[in-house]
């Protein structure tokens, strides 16, 4: 009798603790951002796996770049690894051809303009099928001639590779394990500020490198360019803010109360800035270029905030360390120390 009135009581608390968390709207908010990352990274392992069976474009020796904003032929192979001719050579492209569409066999021609042009033409081309390059070459001063290009068959490899190591690493590995920490830490604490600021920090660490690899469909795309730059904006002035105040406000914090107030702009400024970034980069590489020639140094001004406000972070962190007098706090901020420091790997390849 006293077993089962203990159960009860058990099943009472638990009961009273999930009221107490739906009725706070952190619970439906890391539910809901944490499911759509979530989502999205489920997406693009999809895609990314669709993706990496069709024909790569270094098997035919072609390698591509952009040249004051065009996607220019940088340079061609001439012989495969087995001493073959490249399909590359074979059908004539030449290095500083200025790449305007491609066509599978009997398909419709895809024209490239920008980065999303380029990904969805490129991923078009099939292993063991020939399809036709257009490109522009010079045809005096300010003009250009476009030249239809038959590309031969490239033969399937028995086995391609898939996943390289990085990939599995940094955007599948890294996201789901900081997706996981962020949800656990954010719902077995949901009345805790600090928790809930760690769960959100957690969350933008899924978006350590915000790039896309993969192709999602239209309206996909740009919400996952949305959520993927309010996240990585972000990244940097939560893990201040956090540190600012874990596990109590630090030296720094007391001395500048009103810093963490004062920068919370940034990550909206930036997150704007970087949703025309990669949409300009995405729909228009001549955009792009002119965006860059006359905003360039916007841009780097903005990701040298970025830093600084890790760097700050990491100021706190050792200052906290150096305040406290609490050994198992002392152990825990070294902890979170080794593990900050592992993710800069993760920032410097974003």
């Amino acid at each position: 009798m006293g077993s089962k009135t203990r159960k009860d009581a058990f099943d009472m608390e638990r009961i009273g603790l999930l009221k107490r968390w739906v009725r706070r709207p952190r619970f439906w908010l890391l539910l809901m951002v944490g499911g759509i990352i979530l989502l999205f990274q489920v997406l693009q392992l999809q895609a990314y796996l669709r993706d990496s069976k069709e024909l790569r474009l270094a098997d035919t020796g072609v390698k591509l770049g952009l040249v004051d904003g065009r996607l220019m032929v940088t340079s061609i192979g001439n012989r495969t690894s087995e001493g073959d001719p490249t399909p590359a050579n074979l059908a004539g492209i030449e290095e500083g051809d200025h790449v305007l569409s491609v066509s599978q066999a009997n398909g419709e021609r895809l024209f490239i303009t920008g980065m999303y042009g380029s990904q969805r033409a490129f991923t078009t081309l099939k292993y063991n099928s020939p399809w036709t390059l257009f490109v522009g070459r010079p045809s005096g001063e300010f003009s250009e001639r476009e030249f239809r290009l038959e590309v031969p068959p490239v033969t399937e490899p028995i086995a391609p590779p898939l996943l390289t190591v990085q990939v599995v690493c940094l955007r599948i590995l890294l996201p789901l394990l900081c997706l996981g920490t962020g949800l656990f830490i954010g719902l077995t604490r949901i009345e805790n500020s600090k928790a809930f600021l760690a769960a959100l920090l957690f969350f933008a660490c899924a978006f350590a490198s915000p790039a896309s690899y993969g192709i999602l469909p239209h309206g996909l795309a740009e919400a996952r360019l949305l959520l993927a730059a309010a996240m990585f904006s972000s990244w940097s002035y939560l893990f201040m803010r956090f540190f600012l105040l874990f596990p109590s406000p630090s030296p720094l914090d007391r001395r500048f109360p009103d810093l963490k107030v004062l920068l919370g702009a940034f990550p909206v400024v930036f997150a704007v800035w970087n949703t025309f970034w990669s949409y300009t980069q995405g729909i228009s590489y001549a955009r792009f270029h002119r965006l860059l020639l006359a905003w360039g140094w916007f841009d780097i001004i903005l990701d040298l905030i970025f830093v600084a406000l890790f760097l700050v972070g990491f100021l706190s962190l050792i200052l906290n360390i150096q305040a406290n007098r609490n050994k198992d706090n002392i152990r825990r901020l070294f902890l979170l120390l080794a593990g900050s420091l592992g993710l800069l790997p993760a920032l410097i390849s974003g």
